[in-house]
C-alpha cells in the first residue's frame, strides 16, 4: 500500500505541476491581449480627440485664441470703430 500511495502522490503532483504551467501560459496570453487592447484604446482615443479638435476648429470654436502672426507678434484684440 505504501508504494501505491507514493505513486498516487507522484501522479497527483505531476498533474498539479502541469496545471500550474498551463495557467501560467494562459495568464501570459491574457496579459498580452490586455496590453494590446489598452494600446489600441489609447490610439483610438487620441485619434478621436484629434478629430474632435479639428471639428471644433472648423466650427470656429478656437477663433478667439490669439495666434502669433507670421512676424511673431500677436494680433490686436481691439477693433477699430
Amino acid at each position: 500500500m505504501g508504494d501505491n500511495t507514493f505513486l498516487m502522490q507522484t501522479v497527483f503532483q505531476e498533474a498539479i505541476d502541469q496545471m500550474i504551467t498551463k495557467m501560467g501560459k494562459i495568464r501570459n496570453k491574457i496579459d498580452n491581449e490586455v496590453s494590446s487592447f489598452r494600446m489600441e484604446i489609447a490610439r483610438l482615443s487620441s485619434s478621436l480627440n484629434n478629430i474632435y479638435t479639428l471639428v471644433l476648429e472648423k466650427q470656429g470654436h478656437f477663433s478667439s485664441i490669439r495666434r502669433p502672426l507670421p512676424n511673431g507678434q500677436l494680433p490686436s484684440t481691439s477693433s477699430a470703430s
